[in-house]
């Protein structure tokens, strides 16, 4: 829109009128819809002055016209654009006039005081836009224009702070909320969705075909040769399998909900957010993989068999996702990792990440809980997902060197245990068997699943801030990249001090109560060690000049310091259960340990040592060669072990072809630096 740059005089007006075309109200009213649609402006936008100018009969009646041809309303006060030179203090950017009105002539803005007598314009169509600008000037006292439009816009602006504070803060909020959708789930919507504006919840999906969605499963699990009913007995071992060996270390599903909403939806009573057939056969093909025994009604190995049963069943919940969508997807993720479908368990992972964030999962509900519009195990269970669904693609994120999908804008507080401090708890061996009998072991102490769950994020946020700009960003300095990576070591040291008791493991002093979650919880803070300083080993690509930090010596032996510790608690884990008997992320763990130890092995040229090396290098390849028995991606990360030492090996020995060693000191230099490049007897243990 051009705004006019000086006031019109009477003549100059006479001379526009004569060239304006006839004013038709009939197709003016049909051509804009604009007016109809800014006539929402309500009276309380003008002051007192322009109020009193509203008492007038005429004034009135246009006021109260529903029709949009009936001339400047209300709206005009707020949405007229005023004159840059008589308000110059005001600017009239697109930003500051975002409400507008479109408008072929621009008008002068209508001023309290002013009488004007639109009552030609409403009856008689010919008049014109030049006489109504005409008849406006004139009403305007002369030289009372810019002290008017500031009047008016002061006396706007405090009215609208006075009366319509709740309506302003609503549509200017930055953040978002929680709404029920009319599947009963509640549902989260930013503030740029605009929905969030709804009061009450989305009234306007349709849930017709959700009631006929467990027929057509059950039809499509029939047609695809997995309607096959299996004795109670075996679901309910293979359940227990999965709450011993896999949930702990990734808490996903809260064992007593489950089995509770279990019994309460059992023959299809009833529908719950909390259970679900797809959770529910997940669940059973991630514990089939400890289970030894052969099941020969199946045409298909056991845990293949549940996982094709819920990844069809999970897809009738998508256009209707509740909490258990959340936690099959993130288990459906783990187990596409086992057979080394990499690509469909990224994309799982990522599945469950979107929809914890469709239902808000990631928000604190303690008001809605405190309100009672929430109840305390609802609640609970949502953390539980979300915190399980974080964990997932944290994990993944590592496993495959790939971002992860969670947002940063978290709210939701961390796992905290729900029973008071004091409350023992025990953990239960099972499935564990020896000369092909199941044996009878005793419970160990244990601690909460939602404690362990909190140092099990808290962990995975400690080293995500380094990594996501040690191994993503092109922009960060060396400097920057040195300082991150000593902050973050302080950081994971002292995570590891903070440890209570229940969660604490000394290597050298092996304690006989002990879980396994624990020992898988202590391999993955020396993982993580390892993540954080195996780019620094290079003494070019990470380091400044001058030299900072500690260097690559002490990168170098901060790697291989970790990698002997996970060998031997695999070493540990291996004699108090069996390795196969443990999470899926063991195998990530132990490769990663390998690769450290095998480079190591491979350069060192003491015999000793080299010895030394080879021996937890051969633990950690033993442990992979016996999860091969339960997961395929450990056998493949076997055979990528043998091809990465057949290479190493090559390029060291063109390497040593092509040099010459011209005296014994040279050589013995060379070992002394071989030493203190990798030795990790000297100096105290630092991790």
């Amino acid at each position: 829109m051009q705004l006019p740059n000086h006031l019109p005089t009477n003549s100059e007006l006479a001379k526009e009128d004569s060239a304006q075309p006839p004013f038709n109200l009939e197709s003016t009213t049909q051509a804009d819809d604009s007016l109809e649609l800014f006539g929402l402006q309500p009276p309380y936008f003008l002051d007192s002055n322009v109020m009193a100018a509203d008492e007038n009969p005429m004034m009135q009646s246009l006021l109260n016209s529903n029709s949009p041809g009936s001339g400047l309303s209300h709206e005009a006060y707020d949405f007229m654009i005023p004159n840059p030179e008589l308000q110059p203090h005001l600017t009239t950017g697109v930003e500051d006039w975002m409400w507008s009105l479109p408008q072929t002539n621009p008008f002068m803005p209508m001023l309290p005081g002013d009488k004007l007598d639109l009552t030609e314009v409403t009856t008689h169509q010919t008049a014109t836009a030049g006489q109504v600008r005409l008849d406006l000037v004139r009403s305007v006292p002369e030289g009372s224009m810019q002290q008017n439009l500031q009047e008016v816009g002061d006396a706007a602006s405090s009215s609208e702070d006075e009366h319509d504070d709740g309506i302003i803060e609503q549509l200017s909020t930055r953040l978002g909320e929680l709404l029920i959708s009319d599947a009963g789930e509640l549902k989260y919507y930013g503030p740029t969705s605009n929905l969030t504006l709804t009061e009450g919840g989305l009234l306007r999906e349709s849930r017709l075909s959700f009631t006929n969605q467990p027929k057509e499963a059950i039809a499509k699990l029939e047609r695809d040769g997995l309607g096959q009913n299996l004795e109670p007995g075996l679901l309910d071992e293979l359940i227990d399998l999965y709450f011993t060996w896999q949930d702990p270390s990734c808490h996903v599903v809260d064992k007593p909900i489950f089995y509770e909403e279990r019994e309460a939806c059992k023959d299809g009573a009833r529908e719950s957010p909390l259970y679900s057939a797809a959770l529910e056969n997940v669940i059973c093909a991630l514990g089939a993989l400890f289970y030894t025994d052969r099941y020969a009604k199946l045409p298909r190995p056991l845990s293949k068999f549940f996982a094709d049963r819920a990844k069809t069943l999970v897809e009738y919940e998508l256009d209707y996702p509740k909490i258990t969508t959340v936690q099959t997807f993130s288990l459906l993720s783990w187990h596409e990792a086992t057979y080394t479908k990499d690509s469909r368990g990224w994309l799982y992972a990522g599945a469950a990440t979107r929809i914890s964030l469709d239902l808000g999962l990631h928000l604190d509900t303690t008001v809605r809980v405190t309100d009672g519009s929430m109840t305390a195990r609802i609640a609970h269970a949502r953390s539980v997902a979300f915190w399980g669904s974080f964990l997932t693609d944290r994990m993944w994120g590592f496993y495959l060197g790939r971002p992860w999908s969670t947002t940063q804008e978290i709210s939701l507080p961390l796992p905290s245990p729900q029973e008071p401090q004091n409350t023992q708890h025990v953990w239960t061996p099972r499935g564990m068997f020896s000369g092909g009998e199941y044996e009878d072991n005793p419970p160990i102490l244990d601690c909460s699943r939602d404690l362990l769950a909190r140092y099990w994020v808290t962990l995975c946020q400690t080293v995500s801030s380094l990594t996501t700009t040690l191994y993503g960003s092109r922009v960060a300095t060396k400097e920057h990249l040195v300082d991150l990576g000593v902050e973050t070591f302080r950081r994971m040291r002292q995570w590891k001090r903070d440890l209570p008791p229940q969660l604490r493991y000394d290597v050298k002093d092996k304690s006989p109560q002990v879980t396994p979650h624990v020992l898988l919880l202590h391999m993955q803070y020396y993982v993580f060690i390892i993540i954080q300083h195996r780019p620094f080993i290079s003494k070019i690509s990470v380091q400044p000049y001058p030299p900072r930090g500690d260097g690559p010596h002490h990168a170098r032996r901060m790697c291989l310091e970790s990698a002997i510790a996970i060998a031997r608690l695999l070493e540990d884990y291996a004699s108090r259960f069996a390795v196969r008997l443990a999470h899926t992320q063991i195998v990530y763990i132990t490769f990663t340990a390998a690769l450290i130890l095998l480079y190591a092995s491979v350069l060192e040229t003491d015999r000793h040592r080299h010895a030394t090396l080879t021996g937890h290098l051969a633990t950690c390849c033993d442990a992979l060669a016996e999860l091969g028995k339960n997961f395929e991606n450990a056998t493949r990360s076997l055979d990528t072990l043998l091809i990465v030492k057949r290479t190493w090996q090559s390029r060291l020995v063109s390497g040593a072809g092509r040099k010459r060693r011209s005296t014994v000191s040279t050589d013995m230099g060379a070992r002394g630096l071989q030493k203190k490049l990798w030795d990790v007897s000297s100096g105290p243990e630092l991790i």
